[in-house]
């Protein structure tokens, strides 16, 4: 890719493979720099190689595997951990986590799905859950969080 090059965001978009909504967040998100000209929006190829470097320098969650032996970090909600929806089992689950690690602090919030992942989005929430019916694909919660959680 010639970085002296600009693109479309749907040409952004297949060069990460990733869609053309998702672009456009994360030049709204700051993520990656962009320009207009008049109304159309355009990306260097020297900001997309700045883009795919900078990704690379996020850390992968590794924590799944291995037991937890350090207080639970609420990073970056330094508040505590959120948990957001209307499962019964977020309710065991935080009651778990709270006898488990009693020096870290834990809000529940019941929300309904949508709020859930918007809450999500905005940061303001660590853990959702989701029961969201999409007829067109018959799934499942998925295409509702491709649509409003980028990435």
């Amino acid at each position: 890719m010639a970085e002296d090059v600009s693109y479309t965001p749907e040409e952004v978009a297949k060069i990460l493979k990733i869609s053309k909504y998702t672009v456009y967040e994360l030049i709204k998100r700051d993520e990656l720099a962009a320009y207009h000209i008049g109304r159309k929006v355009r990306v260097d190829g020297a900001d997309i190689e700045a883009y795919k470097r900078n990704s690379k320098n996020i850390t992968p969650f590794a924590g799944a595997a291995a037991p937890l032996t350090s207080p639970i970090s609420c990073s970056p909600m330094d508040e505590g951990l959120i948990i957001c929806g209307q499962d019964m089992t977020l309710d065991i689950l935080t009651r778990h986590l709270e006898r488990k690690y009693p020096h870290a602090r834990f809000l529940r919030q019941n929300i309904g799905s949508i709020d859930g992942l918007m809450a999500l989005y905005r940061g303001t929430a660590n853990v959702v859950t989701a029961h969201l019916w999409d007829s067109d694909t018959n799934e499942y919660n998925t295409p509702y969080v491709r649509r409003m959680l980028p990435g």
